[in-house]
């Protein structure tokens, strides 16, 4: 019974959002500023201060796919899949 209002109270909640955050603009406009982050050169840095703190036992293979996933995430794919708009 708590589960179900607990589920109830979670779906008010996400559709409140919603109807507040409108996914798209929020997409555009982070799409923007991932944009001007590369022109001023700042996920270049940020993948830099990536490698200087790297553990000594991470693989050169792991530190390709996490910097790859970093720049995924900061052009506004979010899950590294390359066909989603």
């Amino acid at each position: 019974m708590r589960m179900a209002g607990c589920m109830q109270k979670s779906a008010e909640v996400m559709k409140n959002m919603s109807s507040l955050v409108k996914v798209s603009e929020v997409s555009a406009i982070m799409q923007q500023l991932s944009k001007e982050m590369m022109k001023a050169g700042i996920i270049d840095e940020m993948m830099e201060d990536t490698l200087e703190g790297m553990e000594p036992g991470m693989t050169t293979y792991n530190v390709r796919l996490f910097i790859l996933t970093v720049v995924d995430r900061c052009r506004g794919d979010g899950g590294g899949n390359s066909k989603r708009g």
